[in-house]
């Protein structure tokens, strides 16, 4: 198995840097106003009507279990009913927790890629690889090739950059 040497991975972060310094108007802004632009309201309205069902669910349930003590239901009637109930809350349980995380992963992509605005609008152009700076930014490396990578940075954007020899 072959490697990628340390240096080129710094190099082609530092030309990434310096290409969102140049076209931060272009890309960066664009993708700020994007994310701010994200209509959360239809979402928690969705989390809303889900924990309304949530809650008739278990109106269902208690509804169900006193059926059952009074003597009204069979058994088997009773169990069926139940696991049915208990699969249903589970399934609106997940879906609200699956927008929610939505709702939050959202809130800090924006917040990140205002971040990386700000840096990128600075007028010091990057010289030169700065630790702080790569761990600011970049959440993970995925490697493509021996030629690319792909730096995943905090604010959800995937950027691809060629490896260069020096």
């Amino acid at each position: 198995m072959l490697y990628i040497h340390d240096e080129a991975i710094k190099n082609a972060f530092v030309r990434m840097m310096r290409k969102l310094q140049a076209a931060d108007t272009k890309m960066l802004k664009p993708f700020v106003a994007g994310l701010q632009g994200t209509n959360n309201k239809d979402r928690l309205h969705q989390v809303m009507a889900l924990e309304t069902a949530i809650e008739k669910n278990t109106e269902q349930q208690a509804v169900l279990v006193n059926l059952m003590s009074a003597g009204y239901l069979e058994p088997e009637i009773f169990h069926m009913e139940k696991n049915q109930l208990l699969i249903e809350a589970d399934e609106l349980s997940k879906e609200k927790d699956r927008i929610s995380r939505s709702i939050n992963g959202d809130l800090t992509h924006l917040e990140e890629a205002k971040k990386l605005l700000r840096f990128a609008t600075k007028k010091s152009k990057i010289e030169s690889f700065d630790d702080d700076t790569f761990l600011e930014y970049v959440d993970t490396i995925s490697v493509k090739s021996r030629e690319e990578i792909v730096f995943n940075l905090k604010c959800g954007l995937h950027l691809t950059e060629r490896l260069v020899e020096e």
